[in-house]
């Protein structure tokens, strides 16, 4: 008997061990599922911060010339925990043509600051790709950061909504200084009309969309923290930038470093003269930018070459001028008009082989603009034109030619009038008879002397003769 109760002691303790590795397996496994939902989270709201940067980047393109007039304190943000920045209210809206249909047109509040209501109502973002809620990530977030009164622009302490917001910003290039490869070193807009200056620089556009409020941290949940994060920086890709998640401090990308638009005062010095704070960048702010110096496809393309067009680009008939050197794989045009050369004149074939002169085709050919054509070919826009008439004793000689300047004295007849001479080479010139009338009978046309001219046989009562030499091209 005591030895079955033993047995049956042993078969308890082995039900209980049992059942606690189950419930072991069964905790680990919800853990695990509970992680990979929240990488899923971050994904969602990753592909929202992709779908709205697009959206952006498509909106700056197509309104450039607008948001390059626009005033630099239209870019301002005044977002700060416990009290907010100010801003100095201005006309810095605009209208736009909705691209959905047959919608009216769009009044954007701020063209630099578009919201993601504004970019839906214009077609550039589609309702279903900016969130269950639009323009706010489905991730917990912290209210402790305030936003200035819309309206006055006055500081406040009112809780900004919880959204992701877009800031539009310009870039000043020094003109003519970008090298290839390179960013260059951006400059300040003038204080004085708040724009690029137009006559040393050339105006870039850099945008930035971010969460208004930082995203909830805690140690008792950093695992949760990180895979959500995870999630988000991997759907953004390489334009994707975070504060530090216990110091703050500026938005850091894989390679690249942008100001932290959400800001807080922190303690730096405290010493007799009182306690000294400045303004650093908040935990918690994920960002993605566009524009120039964004690795994202629709990033504007840049004059020094290290970001090229990616399609085809439109200049709607408009003309582009002042170009020192085109070079293209093919040209295709309408229309093509070539410098004026002369030719025998000399020329470099390593700058120019093609040009026009004197009613022809000219090509660079051992340093010489020479007529277009094969050697042994005849150029028909190149010939003279001889008219010989005789009425008894009075003999006439008139002449023209296509190519100025025309050489006198081409044609002379002979002293018994019975053919005329030429000074005309038969292997430079092709002759061609036009029009001929003969009162005689006897046998006509054009044979060549011992000097290699030609000259035209005739009858003596000849009345009028036309021909025409063309250059043959040598």
């Amino acid at each position: 008997m005591n030895q079955f109760r033993r047995a049956q002691g042993f078969i308890l303790i082995e039900v209980v061990i049992a059942m606690a590795i189950f419930m072991g397996m069964v905790s680990y496994g919800l853990y695990l599922q509970n992680l990979a939902y929240r990488t899923e989270q971050g994904k969602r709201v990753g592909q929202q911060y992709a779908a709205i940067n697009k959206a952006v980047g498509n909106y700056m393109v197509t309104h450039y010339t607008v948001l390059k007039g626009k005033h630099a304190d239209c870019s301002k943000t005044t977002f700060k925990v416990g009290m907010s920045e100010t801003f100095t209210p201005m006309n810095c809206g605009f209208q736009i043509s909705s691209k959905v249909g047959t919608q009216p047109d769009v009044n954007i509040a701020n063209a630099m600051q578009p919201t993601v209501a504004e970019l839906i109502a214009a077609g550039y973002l589609p309702a279903d790709k900016a969130g269950v809620v639009p323009g706010v990530p489905s991730l917990p977030m912290d209210s402790v950061v305030a936003e200035a009164d819309p309206i006055t622009g006055a500081a406040s302490i009112t809780k900004a909504v919880g959204r992701l917001f877009i800031n539009i910003d310009r870039v000043c290039l020094a003109t003519h200084t970008a090298n290839p490869g390179t960013v260059s070193a951006p400059q300040k807009p003038d204080p004085k009309i708040g724009l690029c200056d137009p006559l040393t620089t050339t105006t870039s556009l850099t945008s930035l969309v971010f969460n208004t409020q930082p995203f909830q941290f805690s140690n008792a949940s950093i695992l949760g923290f990180v895979n959500r994060m995870d999630g988000v920086w991997t759907e953004i890709g390489a334009d994707a930038a975070m504060s530090h998640t216990l110091n703050g401090g500026e938005l850091k990308g894989a390679n690249f470093q942008v100001t932290n638009p959400i800001r807080q005062d922190v303690r730096a010095v405290a010493n007799v003269m009182g306690v000294t704070y400045v303004a650093v960048g908040l935990p918690g702010i994920v960002a993605v930018r566009n524009g120039y110096g964004a690795n994202y496809a629709n990033n504007h393309a840049r004059v020094d070459g290290s970001n090229p067009p990616t399609a085809d680009w439109s200049f709607a008939n408009n003309s582009i001028s002042g170009v020192g050197k085109m070079t293209a794989l093919t040209v295709d045009a309408d229309v093509l008009k070539l410098g004026d050369r002369t030719a025998g004149a000399a020329c470099d074939a390593t700058k120019e082989n093609v040009s026009f002169g004197a009613g022809t085709i000219l090509m660079c050919t051992a340093s010489k603009w020479t007529p277009l054509g094969s050697k042994g070919t005849v150029n028909g826009l190149d010939y003279y034109e001889y008219v010989a008439k005789k009425s008894g004793s009075t003999r006439t000689v008139t002449f023209t030619c296509t190519r100025p300047p025309c050489i006198d004295g081409g044609l002379s007849f002979s002293s018994n009038d019975n053919y005329f001479l030429t000074w005309f080479q038969k292997d430079a010139w092709l002759p061609v008879l036009v029009r001929y009338g003969d009162s005689g009978s006897s046998d006509f046309g054009f044979e060549v002397n011992s000097a290699g001219n030609y000259y035209f046989m005739f009858d003596t009562n000849v009345a009028t003769i036309v021909v025409r030499f063309y250059r043959i091209n040598l």
